[in-house]
C-alpha cells in the first residue's frame, strides 16, 4: 500500500510542480451507489447463492487536494469507503427457502483524478486504488465463507464544479481488477470475479 500512496504522490508533484502546491486541501465526503454483478449461480449440496444486481447505498469521507496550473488540475483524495451488496441464498434440501442478506464492507481508498478545467467546470479521469479493511461472513451456514481480494485497483471518470473553495463532483468508478476471489463451502472451492461498479456523488470543502 505504501509503494502505490508514494507513486501517486510523486505522479501528482511532477504534474502540478511546486507552483500549484498552494491551490488548496480539504475535507470531503458524500454518497455511492454500489452495483455489483451477479454472481455465476452455482448448486452445491443443495445450496445457490447470487448477489442481486440492485445498487446499495453507502458513504464515504476523507480528505482531498485540489491543485491547478494553466486549465490542467490534479486531484488527490484518502477515503474512508462504505460499501455493500444485496445476496440471496436458496436452499433446496427438504423445501426450497429464500435467505437474503446484506453483505458491507470497508475500503480505504486512494483515487488520484488529473484533468481539465474550463473555467469552473472540471473534467478527468484517473486510478484509484482501494484496500480492504472489514468484509463479514455469512454465518446463516457455518461451512460457507466468501473470500475478497485485499487490494482492487479501478478507475475515476469525474465531471463536477469548483466555485471558490467548494468541489461539487460526480463520479464513476469501474474495476480494473477483481474484488470476489472463491467461495469456501466445506472442503469445496468455488472461484468467482466480481467487479463491482459505483456512481459517487461529493461535496468537497478546501479549508488550507
Amino acid at each position: 500500500m505504501k509503494k502505490y500512496a508514494l507513486l501517486f504522490l510523486c505522479a501528482g508533484l511532477l504534474l502540478c510542480g511546486p507552483e500549484a502546491a498552494a491551490n488548496g486541501i480539504g475535507l470531503r465526503g458524500g454518497m455511492n451507489f454500489t452495483s455489483v454483478p451477479s454472481l455465476k449461480q452455482f448448486n452445491l449440496n443443495g445450496f445457490e447463492l447470487e448477489a442481486l444486481p440492485d445498487s446499495y447505498t453507502g458513504f464515504h469521507f476523507g480528505f482531498v487536494g485540489h491543485f491547478s496550473l494553466n486549465g490542467i488540475f490534479l486531484q488527490p483524495e484518502l477515503l474512508y469507503v462504505e460499501s455493500g451488496q444485496e445476496m440471496v441464498l436458496n436452499t433446496d434440501n427438504l423445501e426450497t427457502q429464500q435467505d437474503y442478506f446484506t453483505h458491507r464492507f470497508s475500503h480505504l481508498a486512494l483515487p488520484l483524478v488529473g484533468g481539465f478545467r474550463f473555467g469552473p467546470i472540471r473534467v478527468g479521469l484517473g486510478p484509484v486504488l482501494s484496500v480492504l479493511l472489514d468484509a463479514p461472513r455469512y454465518g446463516g451456514i457455518q461451512q460457507m465463507e466468501l473470500h475478497y481480494q485485499d487490494l482492487m485497483l479501478g478507475y475515476h471518470l469525474l465531471a463536477g464544479l469548483k466555485v471558490g473553495n467548494i468541489l461539487l463532483d460526480f463520479k464513476y468508478q469501474g474495476s480494473l481488477t477483481r474484488f470476489g476471489d472463491h467461495i469456501r463451502l466445506g472442503d469445496r472451492e468455488i472461484e468467482f470475479d466480481t467487479r463491482p461498479s459505483q456512481y459517487i456523488f461529493s461535496v468537497g470543502l478546501l479549508i488550507l
